[in-house]
């Protein structure tokens, strides 16, 4: 009777167990971990962009459905030296950082790249440039395509949806597929275009 039970127990755990936990991990493609954008000037105008095009790239990418993502890796800006290992202890496949700069004429030059453990260096680097500090939001939009595009493989499109508040005042939280996508927001820009459970 002992052995009988180990017996199912044991293909039990094969037949039901196993496969379950192997769909779990095949759910996604990689490991992506992005670090926040990194502004190189002291004017705190720049740190909303960073911040904007960092919850573009996050919600773009969750949306996608394709990517393990880690939102926190404790590193506040790139460096390869303090990347390695935090990489190697997180399983992380691919890390994805840019920079914010003003350049002497006034232009501004926003920078994404993605790093790749594989190769162990960067693999894609994609750069804007924004004429104005009033054009910025617009190439932030523009680099944000081009870098999910050139690391992802996928068309990228971005509409917009405006939201319509009833039943009295109060705060509410909105969620695209099960996704948290912001707090008491009228309109949301930039979001992957595709068919969503609003809540």
């Amino acid at each position: 009777d002992y052995r009988m039970k180990r017996l199912i127990i044991i293909a039990f755990f094969f037949i039901f167990i196993l496969p379950s936990l192997s769909s779990q991990t095949a759910d996604f493609e990689s490991r992506v971990a992005i670090i926040p954008t990194d502004s190189l000037e002291e004017d705190s105008r720049f740190d909303s962009v960073c911040t904007a095009i960092d919850d573009t790239v996050l919600l773009t990418l969750k949306l996608l459905g394709r990517y393990d993502l880690v939102e926190n890796l404790g590193i506040d800006n790139y460096n390869e030296t303090e990347i390695l290992p935090v990489v190697g202890e997180e399983n992380i496949d691919t890390v994805i950082f840019g920079t914010v700069d003003q350049m002497e004429d006034g232009s501004i030059d926003i920078n994404m790249s993605v790093w790749d453990r594989e190769e162990e260096q960067i693999v894609l680097t994609v750069t804007e440039k924004a004429e104005t500090l009033f054009d910025i939001f617009d190439a932030s939009d523009r680099i944000v395509i081009s870098l999910i595009e050139g690391f992802s493989g996928t068309h990228i499109g971005y509409g917009s949806i405006a939201l319509q508040p009833e039943g009295g005042d109060g705060n509410f939280i909105i969620e695209l597929n099960g996704t948290f996508a912001g707090i008491n927001r009228t309109e949301m820009r930039n979001v992957l275009i595709g068919d969503y459970d609003l809540k």
